[in-house]
């Protein structure tokens, strides 16, 4: 699934997963997507069963890259779960594992605090700009130059707090992804 959803500009999962919120078989879906209940704060979302909801085991996940404005649970019909609604707002051309989503979610993080100074924000951003200069170029060498530079940038700057554990963690996850995927002529 996650293959497959990182090749689309926008990825939306939902339904069924038969997994609470713990499991450890979401981990990886809830490390590169967002829940879309977490709006909910403190409701628990249980969706099953529908005649006397106990679980929640249906979801809707968002790249990160989108905003999920709202969500909630609609009313059950002849299904034995409790559907759930969100409703998201997307932003043209971010990819989720692309340069210019990697660009979008610096400016998301910076605007959510978790990229705390405009200067750190700015190195990545013109980081960003030189591998999107060079891989346009189709010089693939001097674009994974920059991308490991990137790499170290973020170690830096989360060093000096400057960047959250969630932002360098998602944001280095996009650099090996797009690094192995350039290094494999994919």
């Amino acid at each position: 699934m996650m293959e497959i959803m990182s090749e689309n500009t926008y990825s939306i999962l939902m339904g069924d997963m038969n997994a609470g919120p713990e499991a450890e078989e979401l981990s990886p879906l809830l490390r590169w997507f967002q829940d879309g209940w977490d709006l909910q704060g403190e409701e628990p979302g249980y969706t099953y069963p529908s005649n006397a909801p106990e679980k929640r085991i249906d979801y809707i996940f968002a790249s990160k890259r989108m905003q999920v404005n709202a969500s909630g649970l609609g009313l059950s019909g002849p299904s034995d779960h409790v559907p759930v609604t969100a409703e998201l707002t997307l932003a043209p051309g971010g990819h989720s594992l692309s340069i210019a989503g990697m660009q979008m979610l610096v400016d998301l993080f910076a605007k959510r605090g978790e990229i705390t100074d405009d200067l750190s924000a700015h190195q990545l951003w013109l980081h960003l700009s030189a591998v999107q200069h060079y891989k346009k170029q189709s010089k693939e060498d001097k674009a994974l130059k920059h991308m490991r530079s990137i790499q170290v940038l973020l170690k830096e700057l989360r060093k000096e707090q400057t960047v959250s554990d969630e932002a360098y963690d998602v944001l280095r996850g996009d650099a090996v992804y797009l690094m192995n995927k350039w290094q494999s002529g994919i």
